[in-house]
């Protein structure tokens, strides 16, 4: 045995599953966080299986609220306090609704469960969000929102949205009016309630819809974090976020680090921004919205959370310190910035903002900051005062939208909170050099308030027994903590924050690096084939484990009487599983841990072979999250040969080559024996996808669901010779390949 240390003081296989009935949606191309799980809506699915050319609703009118005319004056005189105020940002007029969905919705019984749909109306908006005032759903209940054309679709929202305190907020959907579409289980554990409490009208067009935008978010003077001027601040960057509160106003904020170095979700923002549970809770943090290069490209909202804990907040420094409702996935890639409580700073650093609600942007500074003069209302030495300074691409100031962003030293710590001009000067770009920023000092909100929740120190650093901490680094998505790495081991990184062990042989040819935090062992066993590179080293990962989120293969639509229920999943930890039949009757309920990535739920021994329907959660102890679906199933011999499985009232669809621009995939080789390799080539903003194979008559020989992998195998060399097609379909964009078994 080998054994690398390090030194003292020094710092699947993819399952193939047959098709049967299922009302399982598919996956959009505007699929939000909040954290959703992605897919269609049934209605739309319906559209994409029938070719329709409209957006397929409902055979009967949904019914639709519609919310009053909001007088041009009242807009005008909120763009205008926009212009003026250095403070949040507000982008859109709000009503407060009681909307009971289920009670006001249509209804529609489908295969597996109840469809409830409904639209809500503004006329005039951009677009449209709402907020829950009441949301509680069971395992496999799903909920999505898009617009009339349905080409912006949010969701799936799903059990994994349930929160302690009920309250669900959304991303705005593009249009004046908006469809709430939501599926709930046949015999679900209980019956889900979705109360709407708040509407909210966007007049500034903040998702450039494409009409004729009045949105003007920051101002030209400002730099994007992708400009030289943010080369050395990559890693804070991913801290800072901006928020939408109660569905009207942006600020910023920040995500911070504590002593524990755990990477919890400590998240600082100003009092004036968020100072109450309600706004906590009807808040969504948006992570990594930056155009990709400096004054180029365009930012994504796609990475969210909805929601949060107020945990602290003080008036007199303005600073609010919160809870995230979720860990940050690994895919978020956060940074928990490090801070200084220190009084007295040195010279320069940067502000890190969202003026606006626009893409990040910084702001550098060259002063020490000194501490301020421009309050009546509370103490001005809470707060330090900052002038900014001109840098090569632009004058970097702050401006409505910025409130909440952290101030950073030059050692790259946290400092303060931003407040705004107060009765200081707010020229912003029309003169920034004049401009005026006061930050809520660090120093200030650690021991301002009498109990843990008026100040910062019972968070950060419990003991109250250091003045500064660094920053964290999440670390890169696939670290573990220990590592045992046996049999054939590819090309590759392998990445352990602990300890690495492996006894297995390195391929030939291959290129492999084992990086650990402490330990090596290279047990007997292990070696190296002809031509491999194999590296081993020991070095301090200085960062944080955090969950990286639960990806599945496919929601398997067969149990084989030989193997049961089986599922390919990678980051769960848990599943639950019942079973029913058609007509309710309760088959089997059970629950299990997950070892491996291969999981059989259901052995489906002693059950008649037919139809079931199967709701299955796969959750995390890590990160909390859960996915869950309410499906038909198949139980079936599959030791028979190969089989279509289609319902009698089936039509059979007709099936042709076709091609879509957003998706490019070859199916190679082609013709063979019925060994294909399905290979996506250029797919705009990858989602997971349906692959579905049907023979030359149009009946639909497989289905697989939620595929997230570039390339997929299968093997059809049991089916008779002839034409077949393969259809991909990612959100509501398809193409479809024509392949031969010989």
């Amino acid at each position: 045995m080998i054994r690398i240390m390090k030194k003292k003081n020094t710092i699947g296989k993819v399952l193939i599953t047959i098709c049967v009935c299922i009302c399982i949606p598919l996956f959009t191309s505007n699929s939000f966080g909040q954290i959703s799980q992605g897919g269609i809506p049934y209605s739309l699915q319906f559209h994409t299986e029938k070719g329709n050319d409209e957006c397929w609703h409902s055979l009967e009118e949904i019914p639709t609220f519609e919310m009053a005319l909001i007088k041009q004056s009242i807009i005008e005189e909120l763009k205008e306090n926009n212009s003026k105020k250095q403070d949040v940002y507000q982008f859109a007029y709000s009503f407060n609704v009681k909307i009971d969905v289920k009670e006001s919705a249509t209804k529609d019984s489908i295969d597996c469960g109840i469809l409830y749909r409904l639209a809500i109306k503004s006329s005039g908006a951009y677009s449209v969000n709402i907020i829950f005032s009441e949301y509680h759903v069971p395992d496999g209940a799903k909920l999505f929102i898009y617009n009339e054309t349905c080409d912006y679709v949010i969701g799936a929202f799903t059990s994994n949205n349930n929160k302690k305190d009920n309250i669900f907020a959304v991303s705005p959907v593009i249009g004046e009016k908006i469809i709430i579409e939501y599926f709930e289980p046949y015999f679900s554990d209980f019956d889900g309630s979705l109360i709407i409490g708040r509407v909210s009208h966007d007049f500034l067009d903040i998702l450039n819809s494409g009409k004729k935008s009045e949105f003007r978010a920051a101002g030209n003077c400002e730099v994007d974090i992708n400009c030289s001027e943010g080369n050395d601040w990559q890693k804070e960057k991913r801290a800072v976020c901006k928020i939408s509160i109660n569905g009207d106003y942006f600020c910023s904020g920040a995500l911070i680090n504590n002593t524990n170095n755990d990477g919890h979700p400590y998240f600082l923002t100003a009092n004036h921004c968020i100072s109450t549970q309600q706004e906590a809770s009807s808040s969504l943090f948006y992570f990594n919205y930056e155009k990709p290069g400096c004054n180029s490209g365009n930012g994504s909202l796609s990475q969210s959370i909805s929601g949060a804990t107020l945990l602290a907040t003080g008036y007199n420094s303005d600073f609010t310190l919160l809870e995230l409702s979720k860990v940050p996935p690994s895919t978020f890639r956060p940074y928990f910035a490090g801070w200084d409580r220190n009084n007295a700073q040195s010279a320069g650093g940067v502000g890190i903002h969202h003026p606006g609600g626009d893409v990040k942007k910084i702001s550098t500074y060259s002063i020490v900051p000194q501490t301020s003069y421009c309050f009546t209302d509370r103490p001005s030495s809470n707060f330090y005062r900052i002038n900014w300074i001109s840098t090569v691409n632009g004058y970097g100031v702050t401006e409505g939208g910025s409130s909440g962003s952290p101030l950073f030293n030059v050692q790259k710590r946290i400092i303060g909170q931003l407040y705004g001009s107060a009765h200081c000067s707010n020229t912003n770009c029309s003169n920034p050099s004049n401009d005026i920023s006061n930050y809520g000092k660090i120093y200030s909100s650690w021991n301002l308030g009498t109990t843990s929740s008026e100040r910062l120190r019972d968070w950060l650093d419990p003991s109250n027994s250091i003045y500064t901490l660094d920053g964290l680094d999440a670390c890169p998505i696939g670290t573990a903590v220990n590592l045992n790495l046996n049999n054939t081991i590819a090309s590759g990184t392998y990445l352990a924050t602990n300890n690495i062990e492996s006894t297995g042989i390195i391929q030939s040819n291959s290129y492999v690096v084992f990086n650990a935090g402490n330990s090596i062992a290279l047990n007997p066993g292990f070696r190296t084939q002809t031509g491999s590179d194999f590296q081993a080293k020991i070095e301090d990962f200085n960062c944080v484990i955090v969950p990286s989120p639960i990806n599945l293969v496919a929601w398997t639509n067969v149990a084989c009487t030989e193997t049961g229920l089986q599922f390919n999943i990678a980051n769960a930890t848990n599943y639950t599983v019942r079973i029913n039949s058609i007509s309710g009757q309760l088959i089997y309920r059970g629950s299990g841990s997950i070892t491996s990535n291969i999981v059989t739920v259901w052995s489906a021994t002693g059950v008649n072979i037919g139809y079931y329907i199967a709701t299955i959660s796969f959750s995390s102890s890590s990160s909390g999250e859960v996915i869950s679906n309410s499906y038909t199933i198949l139980v079936t011999d599959c030791s028979k040969k190969s089989f279509a499985v289609k319902d009698e009232d089936e039509e059979i669809i007709s099936i042709q080559e076709s091609d879509d621009d957003y998706l490019v995939f070859t199916v190679q080789p082609n013709p063979n024996k019925g060994d294909f390799t399905l290979q996506l080539l250029n797919v705009k903003d990858m989602r997971p996808y349906v692959v579905e194979f049907f023979n030359s008559s149009g009946i639909l020989i497989n289905k697989i669901e939620h595929c997230n992998t570039s390339q997929l195998n299968f093997n059809y060399a049991d089916l008779p010779q002839g034409v077949y097609f393969v259809k991909l379909t990612m959100g509501i964009k398809s193409a479809t390949k024509k392949v031969i078994i010989k």
